[in-house]
C-alpha cells in the first residue's frame, strides 16, 4: 500500500472503457519496460480507507497531535 505518482503520459496506457486498478498499471509499465522507482517512507502510515483504520488513526492524532502539527 502507499500513494502512487505518475506522469501524465501512463494515461496512455490506461484503457479507457474497462476499470484498470493500479497494480495493473504498474504491471503493464513493467511490461513494456518503463521505469518504475520507488521510496521508502519511515513515517506514520495508516489506510484511512478502511474504517477500523481510520478511526484508529484519529486515535494516534488526538494522542500525538504536536507530533504532527508542531507549533513554530
Amino acid at each position: 500500500m502507499g500513494v502512487y505518482a505518475y506522469s501524465r503520459n501512463v494515461l496512455d496506457y490506461i484503457p479507457a472503457e474497462a476499470t484498470f486498478e493500479a497494480s495493473q498499471l504498474v504491471q503493464e509499465l513493467l511490461r513494456r519496460g518503463e521505469q518504475i522507482r520507488g521510496f521508502n517512507f519511515d513515517g506514520t502510515w495508516l489506510d484511512i480507507g478502511r474504517y477500523e483504520e481510520y478511526g484508529r488513526a484519529i486515535e494516534i492524532f488526538e494522542k500525538e497531535r504536536q507530533r504532527f502539527l508542531p507549533e513554530d
